[in-house]
């Protein structure tokens, strides 16, 4: 497989070879796409990107990834999160979940 690399990246993919790090200095440019947004997200990221004095693009861009980065729990049992309660918060019974799974 050939890659249209420019010479300072092919020169920085050399000289780390006999290290077997391979790093590249390449500037991924956007990608134009269309979005079907809902009204009010449409309002809400209108409204954000007037904030941060921004794009919609790049508002979009960084929600996104905020919402797919893995976040780190630390009580995870069996794949599954478990959360603290509250301070002070009374312990579920089993009356009560079943009545809230009902």
């Amino acid at each position: 497989m050939s890659y249209n690399l420019s010479p300072s990246c092919r020169r920085v993919i050399q000289s780390h070879q006999a290290s077997h790090r391979v790093m590249f200095d390449v500037k991924l440019k956007p990608v134009r796409t269309t979005l079907d947004l809902e009204d009010d997200v449409l309002a809400i990221v209108r409204q954000l990107a007037q904030q941060r004095e921004s794009t919609i693009g790049h508002v979009v861009s960084d929600l996104i990834r905020q919402a797919v980065a893995t976040k780190s729990h630390e009580n995870v049992r069996n794949g599954v999160i478990l959360f603290s309660p509250k301070p002070g918060a009374p312990k579920p019974t089993l009356a009560l979940v079943n009545e809230l799974r009902d």
